[in-house]
């Protein structure tokens, strides 16, 4: 799977356009890396991105301290951004608008 990210940078990642906050929307893959800010509650702040085609399409939210996972999935390393990557072969991630928690669901 994470050969198909080969070459993505997390500068290449900044440069996605960024999801109006109060959409929701579905994507076959989703990484999740550390955007290195913190939110007033003192946890860090979770930067979403939605991939479709396994390759990176928009920023969905980069905001949230809290994320609630429904659903099966699974989730490798993408090393070279160190990056989470969850991913279902046959379900997509439905993800809601982007506040400090963030619920996405496997459907």
């Amino acid at each position: 799977m994470t050969a198909i990210f080969k070459g993505v940078t997390r500068k290449q990642l900044r440069l996605l356009p960024v999801r109006a906050w109060h959409k929701e929307t579905d994507y076959d893959s989703l990484l999740l890396l550390r955007e290195g800010t913190k939110h007033e509650s003192g946890w860090g702040h979770i930067w979403i991105v939605g991939c479709e085609d396994f390759q990176p399409m928009i920023t969905v939210s980069n905001c949230s301290d809290d994320l609630k996972i429904i659903g099966e999935h699974r989730m490798d390393l993408l090393y070279s951004v160190s990056a989470f990557h969850l991913w279902n072969n046959h379900k997509r991630f439905h993800v809601s608008h982007a506040l400090s928690s963030v619920k996405i669901e496997v459907k």
